[in-house]
């Protein structure tokens, strides 16, 4: 079975040694290892103000938290994996869906923007790159025309171009994504955040608290979380940083391929980049979707819808509205690999496989 996802896990020879400091070091928790990750991947991302947690969904709660959200409205996708749009219940605010492009699975500006028109008490925006494709960066001008933070859930898009221009950016390090600090993990990046708001969400991070502080000198005036990564966490991800670049290309590269061969097959619809992205999967949009799922299954090509649309949540149901575009969506998407794990052969198998009809 070729699999729709597979975790990248360096070898033992790499990854033992950087463990085994940790762990015979008497500091597991957070310390050197989570400052220096946070540099690296702050190097990798184009800027340094980053905060390592334990989650994406606790980066998005911060980020939300820090945002103002808190007993307001956030403007947000229903297509996406929950924890999105569930990290807006923990920041004590509302959703307001926002519909998607029936092609990529994505919200619009225009959809974004009729969104926030209809709240009363409209505090944030969250925006997700579904999948990897990311969204139009003209939202952003939607948040500085309504003076209204943009948080970007970067999950799925980890090296995509044309994303990190919100004002709260959310990466997730769990098992399945582009890259893993051992099985979960995430980053808050806060671009152009000063001195006053990093110290604010590190110490959110750490229930409150001043870490560099000494324990009985310090006041706790918000409280905070538990959301902190550890060392190991962070041994394990810094291990991992240097093949990431490697591992994206090929993913670049067989979304790249998957495109031009899929686009003009009768019964198929894809997205057509104007700049090639490393994308978790790789979204069609099918005619008879269950039965072309069906079929690649039975020939040995895992393939799924993997998230459900949020809005059909009993935990969402006061937010209930019409969605046309997801409709659209919803019905026809298929996400099939595209992983650093998936080789010439195995791309080219799936395509014949699609291309033999179903």
């Amino acid at each position: 079975m070729i699999p729709l996802h597979k975790p990248f896990v360096p070898s033992w020879e790499m990854l033992g040694p950087a463990l085994r400091r940790v762990y015979e070091s008497g500091q597991i928790s957070q310390g050197a290892e989570v400052e220096e990750f946070e540099r690296r991947f702050g190097d990798f991302v184009g800027n340094r103000n980053v905060v390592a947690v334990s989650s994406c969904t606790a980066a998005l709660h911060l980020a939300l938290e820090l945002s103002g959200a808190r007993g307001g409205e956030v403007v947000s996708t229903p297509m996406t994996a929950e924890p999105t749009n569930l990290a807006i219940h923990h920041a004590g605010a509302q959703v307001r869906w926002a519909d998607v492009d029936p092609l990529t699975g994505n919200v619009t500006r225009e959809t974004v923007e009729e969104a926030m028109q209809s709240c009363q008490h409209l505090r944030t925006v969250m925006v997700v790159h579904y999948g990897g494709i990311p969204v139009d960066k003209t939202i952003g001008d939607l948040g500085q025309l309504y003076n209204v933070p943009i948080v970007e859930d970067c999950a799925h898009a980890l090296g995509a171009s044309s994303i990190g221009w919100g004002d709260y950016q959310c990466y997730s390090f769990q098992a399945i994504k582009h890259m893993t600090t051992g099985g979960e993990g995430g980053a808050l990046v806060i671009p152009n955040a000063n001195d006053e708001t990093m110290r604010c969400a590190r110490n959110l991070r750490w229930f409150g608290i001043d870490r560099a502080a000494p324990r009985t000198s310090i006041g706790i005036e918000e409280t905070g979380w538990k959301y902190n990564m550890t060392n190991a966490q962070a041994a394990f991800g810094l291990v991992s940083l240097p093949y990431l670049v490697k591992n994206l290309l090929i993913q670049r590269d067989n979304c790249k391929f998957l495109e031009r061969e899929l686009k003009h097959l009768s019964g198929v619809i894809v997205y057509e980049a104007k700049q090639y992205n490393p994308y978790l999967f790789f979204t069609i949009l099918a005619e008879g979707r269950d039965d072309l799922a069906r079929k690649l299954r039975e020939r040995g090509v895992e393939c799924g819808q993997i998230h459900r649309r949020n809005d059909e949540h009993p935990v969402f149901a006061y937010a209930k509205r019409k969605l046309p575009g997801l409709d659209v969506y919803y019905s026809k998407m298929l996400h099939i690999p595209c992983g650093f794990w998936v080789t010439p052969e195995d791309r080219q198998y799936i395509v014949d496989v699609i291309k033999s009809g179903w």
